[in-house]
Formats: structure tokens, sequence, C-alpha cells
């Protein structure tokens, strides 16, 4: 543990795996969609791609193939921009900064 003044911190990590920004942004947003996905067991960004292209979960999978995984991504790509506050709209298209 170090402190930058009196205050102590903790460093904090992280797996990538367990999609923890989503979760807290679920968590502190209270959204029961969201929240809905991660006790399910699903993949969120899954779940909301299947929700956003109007297709089955499956189809919104990595293991579904090249389409599967763009659909991920763009919605990956959307959900992460707006917690963040990253330009959300060209975030569809890869052309963030």
């Amino acid at each position: 543990m170090s402190s930058l003044g009196d205050s102590p911190t903790l460093p904090v990590m992280g797996d990538y795996r367990v999609q923890i920004e989503p979760r807290i942004f679920a968590y502190r947003a209270n959204d029961k969609f969201m929240i809905e996905a991660y006790t399910s067991g699903k993949d969120l960004y899954a779940t909301m791609a299947s929700e956003i292209y109007h297709v089955p979960y499956e189809e919104c999978q990595e293991s579904f193939g090249p389409e599967g995984k763009a659909r991920r991504t763009s919605t990956k790509s959307v959900l992460l921009g707006q917690r963040t506050g990253s330009c959300v709209l060209n975030s569809i298209t890869q052309r963030c900064a």
C-alpha cells in the first residue's frame, strides 16, 4: 500500500475477461437489462448486440464467425465509448482517436 498525502491508496487489478468496466457501469446505473445479462452468465456485449441487430444471442458471439465478432465489437465500442464520454457515433466505424 502506498499513500498520496494522508490518503492511503490501494492498487486495483482486473481481469479483462470478466468485463469489469461494464459490470460497474450496470451496477451504478442500476440497469436491469445489463444486470440480468450478467446474472444469467451471458456476455454483455453479445447480449446488447443481439438486441441492437435483432438477431439471436448466439449470432453475436465471436465464436459465430466474422459477423458475430463484428456485431459484438461494434457494440462494445459504443458501450465503452459511452461510459468514457468518447465520440460514441464515430466509434461504430472505429474512427475515434
